[in-house]
């Protein structure tokens, strides 16, 4: 079986920026696990920000190597109950951070994010920051 992670956008964006593309959390990422995963929303947060050709080139070939999942009824439906239970708490997320965690649930996969914060609050969702890959 593999070895896939899933991945939140900060991962991309954040690689996008270093200069040193070879010690990001992205490239960790990719020593420790065989391939990635991401939410259909992932994909539109990384790719809402382009504004030159040849970024919207250099995603294209980064996202090749991805599997993105798109958003289901399946997924729509792990992130209304998590909305629900959150709301019952006095708790809230945004809406693109409730499906890219409800995605990695549905997949049953861990997310690899540099904003725990953003999902901490999501039971049942396993979450991969650079302070805990191993």
């Amino acid at each position: 079986m593999e070895n896939l992670i899933c991945l939140d956008s900060s991962i991309f964006i954040n690689h996008f920026r270093e200069k040193d593309k070879l010690h990001t959390f992205f490239a960790k990422l990719g020593y420790k696990y065989s391939g990635f995963v991401i939410s259909v929303v992932a994909e539109f947060e990384v790719l809402i920000g382009v504004s030159r050709i040849e970024d919207e080139i250099y995603w294209e070939s980064v996202f090749l190597d991805c599997s993105i999942i798109p958003f289901s009824s399946e997924i729509n439906m792990i992130a209304l109950n998590a909305s629900k239970t959150l709301r019952k708490n006095g708790q809230q997320l945004e809406f693109k951070d409730l499906i890219i965690g409800a995605t990695a649930i549905q997949q049953n996969l861990p997310l690899a994010t540099l904003n725990e914060k953003h999902f901490d609050k999501l039971d049942k969702l396993t979450i991969v920051t650079p302070f805990s890959l191993s």
